[in-house]
């Protein structure tokens, strides 16, 4: 069983990524825009309101894939349809959405699907780019972009520990690392449930290419 989640992330500077809110949040602060799967840290498009195609995506959406079946999940309603059929025309909703921020608004928007399952690549039409590794909670608080860093001894010995191991999106790189960092994170951050590892992919060429 998998679950995908399908959002589109504004692929721009971020001007509220401060030099000081990025020595509060960020264990690598040379990173100029930090990816994840918290809203707070890389926004979705669906965060602001925005008045786009009318046939296209309006919610970030989760699909729930087991066997030759798939689930899709919008807020409250779930329903089932046959997974090929689903991902492609959700692929062209993105796309239509995408070109209306860009053509109404002049927004340049990535594509981008994330799951916790890590050991299987997802891809999707043409092709899939991982972007990399965030930690967070099942409901998407990142442990690596979105807890505060003061200056406690844990706090020390936990960025010494990640610092090499994060790109330059802030998302650590190799899967070798996952479950060391993953254990870290649950150490240092308690109280808002425990934090997982998922899988960022921009699926980009996806929605535009097939």
């Amino acid at each position: 069983m998998t679950i995908l989640h399908f959002d589109i992330r504004i692929d721009e500077l971020n001007p509220e990524w401060t030099p000081v809110r990025k020595s509060q949040y960020l264990v690598k602060q040379s990173v100029a825009r930090p990816c994840s799967v918290d809203h707070l840290v890389w926004p979705s498009i669906f965060d602001y309101d925005f008045e786009l195609d009318a046939n296209g995506m309006d919610d970030p959406l989760s699909i729930l894939a087991e066997g030759q079946q798939t689930t899709i999940s919008t807020k409250a309603h779930m329903f089932s349809l046959d997974g090929t059929v689903l991902i492609f025309e959700m692929l062209r909703s993105m796309k239509l959405t995408m070109q209306s921020a860009r053509e109404q608004y002049g927004m340049c928007t990535k594509a981008v699907c994330f799951t916790q399952d890590i050991k299987h690549f997802v891809q999707l039409g043409k092709t899939s780019h991982l972007l990399g590794y965030d930690i967070a909670t099942t409901g998407l608080l990142s442990g690596l972009m979105n807890c505060g860093y003061n200056d406690t001894e844990m706090n020390r010995h936990f960025k010494s520990a990640v610092l090499n191991s994060l790109n330059e999106l802030h998302l650590i790189e190799s899967e070798n690392e996952i479950d060391a960092i993953t254990n870290l994170v649950n150490s240092r951050v308690t109280g808002d449930g425990e934090f997982f590892p998922y899988a960022i992919y921009d699926i980009t060429p996806s929605v535009y290419f097939g």
